[in-house]
């Protein structure tokens, strides 16, 4: 479906650039889900986890802002959902 065969060597396979976008960001989304949970429940500062959280939602701002065609407002209120 995403893959289609090189014309040049018969053995090869290509991956269509759409493709290979989609799973860089869905690796970065579940990262973005996963990694803050493990951090903060290793941590065990209550100042050090809530400078942690602002620093999460920051990244995840930005990802939001950086990885699609989502307007300042839209990006305001995923973040504060």
């Amino acid at each position: 479906m995403f893959k289609k065969p090189d014309p040049d060597r018969d053995d090869s396979v290509t991956y269509s650039e759409s493709y290979l976008l989609s799973a860089l960001v869905t690796i970065i989304s579940s990262a973005l889900i996963v990694v803050p949970v493990i951090v903060l429940h290793a941590v065990k500062s209550m100042n050090v986890r809530l400078g942690l959280l602002a620093l999460f939602t920051v990244v995840f701002s930005l990802c939001v802002s950086a990885l699609t065609s989502a307007k300042r407002g839209e990006v305001f209120v995923a973040t504060a959902t």
